[in-house]
């Protein structure tokens, strides 16, 4: 049973009691294993489905971005930064956007490290 949701309304003829039922359903229904291997930490597994996935849907912008996260939490931030790109070159996502500009961030930071690094020694 999906969990119920109570509160009170307040609109311009008063006040009412309400109780609202919302499932978490995605917009997609193939994307339903992919969605709860990602919600259990399971990202290898979820990456393999999103792929999936793509194969049938290859402009499935929203399976590009759940792949880029698996890739992101695996640690193959390249792989990661290349899915938001496709992402966003297939739709707008301020998403998707964040998470890539934190990626090149992190890049960038990372490669300034090292060349600090490299000059040390």
């Amino acid at each position: 049973m999906p969990p119920e949701r109570r509160g009170r309304w307040h609109g311009s003829s008063g006040s009412r009691d309400i109780s609202v039922t919302r499932v978490a359903t995605p917009s997609k229904p193939y994307a339903a294993e992919a969605i709860l291997l990602a919600s259990q930490g399971r990202w290898s597994e979820a990456a393999t489905e999103n792929r999936a996935i793509l194969r049938d849907f290859p402009n499935d912008a929203a399976t590009h971005r759940r792949l880029a996260m698996a890739m992101e939490k695996l640690g193959r931030e390249d792989q990661a930064e290349d899915e938001y790109r496709r992402s966003l070159d297939l739709e707008p996502s301020p998403i998707a956007e964040q998470a890539l500009k934190r990626l090149v961030e992190r890049s960038h930071v990372a490669s300034e490290t090292a060349v600090r690094q490299a000059e040390r020694r």
